[in-house]
C-alpha cells in the first residue's frame, strides 16, 4: 500500500512506472492527481506566483497566508458559487466540495498548493496512457474526474504478457 502525491514529484511518469513495477499482478493501483484540465487559474496564475515569490517565505508565513486566503474564499464560495445558474464558473464543482469541509481542512488544501516545491498537472491523455489496457485488466480501469480539478484513477494490474511491460 502506498499513498503519495504523484503530482508533486520530479517526474510523474517515472513515479508511476515505479508504482506499477512494485505492484504484483492482480494488485490494485489507485492514483489521485491534479488535472491539467480545469486548473487553468492555478496553473497560469498561482503557480508562477508560488514559484517566484512564495517559495522563499517561511512556513509560518505560508500558514498565515493560507488562513487568510481560506477565510476570503468563504465570501464567494457561500454566495455566488451557490447559485445554480452560475455553474459555468471556474471551480464551481470544487467549491461545492469546499463547503462540505472544515475551515482547517480547506486551509490545509490551500497550504498544500502554496507550499509544494513543485506541481505537475496531469492531462486526461496521460491518465489513459498510465492506465492502458495492456497494463491493467481492461474492465477494472476507472478514470474519473473529481471536483473538476483532479483525477481519480484505478485498475488491477494485468499479468505480464510482454518483455516491455516487465519494465
Amino acid at each position: 500500500f502506498c499513498i503519495g502525491v504523484i503530482h508533486h514529484t520530479d517526474d510523474p511518469d517515472r513515479t508511476f512506472a515505479n508504482i506499477y513495477r512494485h505492484c504484483k499482478p492482480g494488485g490494485l493501483v489507485i492514483v489521485w492527481t491534479y488535472s491539467a484540465e480545469g486548473n487553468e487559474l492555478v496553473r497560469w496564475i498561482l503557480e508562477p506566483v508560488r514559484k517566484t515569490l512564495l517559495r522563499w517565505l517561511p512556513r509560518g508565513a505560508l500558514v498565515w497566508m493560507s488562513k487568510v486566503i481560506t477565510a476570503l474564499l468563504y465570501i464567494p464560495v457561500y454566495t455566488i458559487y451557490k447559485l445554480p445558474w452560475l455553474s459555468f464558473l471556474p471551480y464551481y464543482e470544487y467549491f461545492g466540495n469546499f463547503r462540505r469541509l472544515s475551515f482547517e481542512r480547506n486551509m490545509l488544501n490551500i497550504f498544500d498548493k502554496l507550499n509544494a516545491p513543485q506541481t505537475k498537472f496531469t492531462t486526461l491523455e496521460k491518465c489513459y496512457e498510465w492506465f492502458s489496457p495492456t497494463r491493467f485488466v481492461p474492465e477494472s480501469i476507472s478514470i474519473r474526474r473529481y471536483a473538476g480539478v483532479s483525477y481519480s484513477l484505478s485498475g488491477i494490474k494485468a499479468a505480464v504478457t510482454s518483455q516491455s511491460e516487465k519494465n
